[in-house]
């Protein structure tokens, strides 16, 4: 399931409750091809993603970048979990199983 992420206030909700359970957070582009294939095969994970569309919330997508340390792609997956990445992937190599089996890696029950 998809939620939208739009504002800086509720990027900053999710990441803060990432210190009680582990989030995904899934960067997508509207004008790639790519992320339209790779939203589409994520469809099936049982998992929420949390979803900044690059276009229109690049503050968001560089925000994340900054607390992650990780470098900005689109399409790109992170689960995070107390702030710390335990899952980063972009492109063909993000994977709704691989997301799955992150958050359920953490030993927190959701």
């Amino acid at each position: 399931m998809f939620r939208k992420l739009i504002s800086l206030e509720e990027l900053e909700a999710v990441i803060a409750s990432s210190s009680e359970r582990p989030v995904a957070i899934f960067k997508h582009s509207n004008s790639c091809p790519i992320s339209f294939g790779v939203r589409d095969a994520l469809s099936d994970c049982t998992e929420t993603l949390h979803e900044i569309v690059v276009q229109t919330e690049r503050d968001l997508s560089n925000r994340v970048a900054e607390l992650s340390g990780i470098n900005h792609e689109s399409p790109q997956a992170l689960v995070l979990f107390d702030g710390k990445v335990l899952y980063s992937a972009s492109h063909y190599d993000i994977s709704g199983a691989e997301i799955e089996n992150a958050i359920g890696s953490s030993g927190v029950n959701r």
